[in-house]
């Protein structure tokens, strides 16, 4: 199930929408707190979206990535800056970051 909840480093003037999926955004939330980034979580309802100046999709496989836009049940489109506007960008290279440091520091582990 996917929903929508707005979460995004506190930035003035800077409303971005994360769908999220499974515990992806709870690691997101880990990186941005160890790079000294404050980012808040909340569930919003469909109609805010209006209001959206980005939106990012977040996966296990994909990380964060940024939605070019959204059609809505009423035929509207919503069109978000192509490559993601910039917070879409500071929590895509903070959570990259936060998974190469992850792969490094435990390059030794095996499943077998």
């Amino acid at each position: 199930t996917l929903y929508a909840e707005r979460i995004a480093p506190c930035a003035k003037g800077s409303r971005a929408t994360l769908i999220k999926v499974f515990k992806t955004k709870k690691h997101i939330h880990k990186a941005l707190e160890e790079a000294g980034v404050d980012s808040i979580e909340e569930d919003i309802h469909v109609n805010e979206l209006l209001d959206a100046s980005e939106c990012f999709v977040t996966s296990a496989t994909r990380e964060v990535m940024p939605c070019a836009s959204l059609a809505l049940l009423n035929g509207e489109r919503l069109d978000f800056p192509e490559g993601g506007g910039e917070v879409t960008r500071v929590v895509r290279k903070v959570f990259s970051e936060y998974i190469q440091r992850y792969i490094e520091q435990n390059a030794s582990d095996s499943l077998l």
